[in-house]
């Protein structure tokens, strides 16, 4: 198959509603007709499962994790050659739209500012361009060195956990503001609904979070992203972002910003 392949809208849709009979196996839920049913088909094809007629799903290879695969493709938008950046669910983010998610959480300087997925440092950079202190976290071992080598200041900070749901600050040490695109399935301990339901408990009292999240967010049905939704909508709002706002990135996914306040 070609190095991307854009998921058509109807499929997301369908995929969205997979179930997951075993770890390594999805089904379709829904009744559809042919065509629809050879398109989904086709993408759980080219992410790596084969149809099974005993199980009547798709399975995938031992130990692979077919809800986070087939997720991270509904995310994205694509399917894509496997790779290192797949497997750390990871899309950096444009240096144009780092500017927008600092200038959208209203960053001062000396602000002290989490960023808990901070990959090759654009989000970083654009926090030391407004003044801010960071705390930084990263989950790739290269990408950590990266940032230690070239982007942190002396002043900013990587933190030792590179899993971010282990991270503990010192103790009365909150963030005045979090800035985040986050890793777009389950990387580590936990995926994107876990990252920010977390960041935000780190917020100091009228603090703010500023995500890019998968616009998934905003439609799913399932009962977790229906907690997760309702729970967004409480202590915020979430926005779209225009079509291709991660094109210079290598992906059409489609994103909203959330924009979270804490009490």
């Amino acid at each position: 198959m070609s190095a991307k392949i854009k998921i058509p809208e109807d499929v997301l849709g369908v995929l969205a509603q997979l179930e997951y009979p075993t770890p390594s196996s999805a089904r379709i839920a829904v009744r559809l007709d042919r065509e629809s049913y050879l398109s989904v088909g086709k993408v759980l094809a080219s992410l790596g499962g084969a149809w099974d007629r005993r199980s009547k799903a798709h399975v995938f290879g031992n130990g692979v994790d077919a809800r986070s695969l087939v997720e991270g493709a509904t995310n994205s938008g694509v399917v894509s050659r496997k790779s290192e950046d797949q497997e750390f669910g990871h899309f950096p983010t444009p240096d144009f739209l780092a500017r927008q998610l600092v200038s959208l959480a209203g960053v001062e300087r000396g602000d002290r500012v989490l960023e808990p997925s901070a990959g090759d440092g654009a989000i970083v950079l654009a926090l030391q361009d407004a003044g801010a202190v960071v705390v930084a976290v990263e989950r790739h071992p290269g990408r950590r060195e990266t940032l230690l080598r070239s982007v942190l200041k002396s002043r900013d900070s990587l933190a030792q956990e590179d899993d971010f749901l282990r991270y503990r600050p010192a103790p009365r040490r909150l963030f005045s503001r979090v800035v985040m695109n986050p890793p777009f399935l389950r990387c580590g301990d936990g995926d994107h609904l876990d990252h920010v339901r977390y960041a935000y408990s780190l917020l100091e009292p009228g603090g703010r979070l500023v995500a890019v999240m998968p616009s998934s967010v905003a439609f799913r049905t399932d009962r977790r992203h229906a907690a997760f939704r309702a729970w967004y909508l409480g202590v915020g709002s979430a926005d779209a972002l225009p079509d291709g706002s991660f094109r210079e990135s290598g992906t059409g996914v489609h994103a909203v910003v959330l924009s979270l306040v804490a009490p």
